[in-house]
């Protein structure tokens, strides 16, 4: 259930299995209107395991990754059926980390493009609404190899760009393909723990001019700056699985089995 993405848009809920999208229709009892065709030279239900696809939806089109036996690749689909309407498939050396943003007119995802010696490099690139071709790019910062381990890219979309978590760091870019910070993470290696795959890829939470981080393999949860990266407050949750949500002045999160509530002012548990 953990790499199902479920979104509302007013009376229709779609659901993508990373494979399928799923369309039905609220007002008559939960029937199914249509579901998608599967990506081209579909891929298998145990790759890119624990991470789900969440997909953009506009007037005409849905926008959203799902699984090839090569990786995730961008996929159009008609909102009135489900038909593709386009696929762009990232080149052998790259790998389409992030879903789709959309701003300017344009589709924004991070990539990762395999280097030949050393690290890999971290890439903005827009595609066009109508083809799927790429327009533009960016290179943004090196990556290590390591990032493989667990696959983490979770992204929430800004007034101006991207904040994202790729474990182990959380970056700000903006559209521009500026990176506008960047802040590592203690992160535990893969291979020394296991009970990282207990935690949720969950999207950085915005509040304000706060952002509240957790993320696999991070055994803390962070507020930091939204525009510069400083790090406001940091609180140690040994057990901590998910980001819940913020409310009445907390950050909720689900930590071993129970709920705690974070003062937002300073970290502290309620």
């Amino acid at each position: 259930s953990r790499q199902l993405c479920i979104t509302i848009d007013r009376s229709t809920l779609y659901v993508n299995n990373r494979f399928h999208v799923a369309a039905y229709d609220l007002n008559s009892n939960g029937r199914r209107l249509w579901q998608s065709p599967p990506p081209p030279d579909r891929g298998k239900t145990r790759d890119w395991q624990l991470v789900s696809m969440r997909p953009v939806l506009t007037d005409r089109n849905i926008f959203v990754r799902q699984l090839s036996k090569s990786g995730p690749v961008l996929i159009a689909l008609d909102r009135a059926d489900g038909k593709h309407v386009w696929v762009t498939q990232p080149q052998k050396d790259e790998q389409l980390l992030s879903d789709p943003v959309l701003a300017h007119g344009k589709l924004f995802a991070l990539m990762l493009r395999d280097l030949p010696r050393g690290d890999d490099m971290l890439r903005l690139v827009s595609f066009a609404l109508e083809t799927g071709e790429p327009i533009d790019s960016h290179d943004l910062i090196n990556m290590r190899d390591s990032w493989d381990e667990r696959r983490v890219c979770a992204t929430t979309a800004l007034p101006g760009g991207i904040l994202a978590c790729l474990g182990g760091f959380v970056m700000n870019v903006d559209f521009a393909g500026n990176v506008r910070w960047v802040r590592e993470q203690l992160m535990v290696p893969a291979d020394q723990e296991s009970s990282w795959v207990q935690q949720r890829f969950d999207p950085p939470l915005i509040v304000g001019d706060r952002v509240i981080v957790a993320s696999p393999g991070v055994r803390t949860v962070e507020c930091l700056s939204r525009d510069y990266g400083e790090l406001a407050w940091r609180s140690i949750l040994p057990d901590v699985q998910r980001l819940v949500a913020v409310a009445d002045g907390n950050a909720v999160v689900h930590a071993g089995d129970e709920l705690i509530a974070l003062d937002m002012a300073n970290g502290q548990e309620r």
